[in-house]
């Protein structure tokens, strides 16, 4: 979890969270990039699959979103097989300023 040391800091770090996305929708990610983030994606994975009711919960899930319970199973062949170009282009069509939505959840002020 991430928090700002000053509230003031928050334009500045939307501002350049903003630049990264439309970089990422603009330049394809290095190898080396992709590679680690299929690394964390299949290590989570793993971690999900060590109690029998996680598993039940995301064979669940699975059928309901995917209409297919075996989704499941090819959860990790599907991201090994993530391309360069298919993040660069989720990028350029998901992650764009007018469907984002933006939130900030502030201390209370001490009394």
């Amino acid at each position: 979890m991430f928090s700002p040391r000053r509230e003031a800091d928050i334009p500045k770090i939307e501002r350049i969270i903003e630049q990264e996305l439309a970089r990422l929708g603009s330049e394809l990610a290095t190898e080396r990039e992709l590679e680690r983030v299929r690394n964390q994606q299949l290590a989570g994975d793993m971690f999900d699959r060590d109690d029998v009711s996680d598993v039940a919960y995301f064979l669940a899930t699975h059928h309901i979103t995917a209409g297919d319970w075996r989704a499941f199973l090819r959860y990790r062949d599907r991201i090994a097989s993530t391309t360069r170009e298919q993040v660069r282009d989720f990028a350029r069509n998901y992650l764009t300023p007018h469907k984002r939505t933006v939130g900030l959840l502030l201390p209370e002020e001490s009394k």
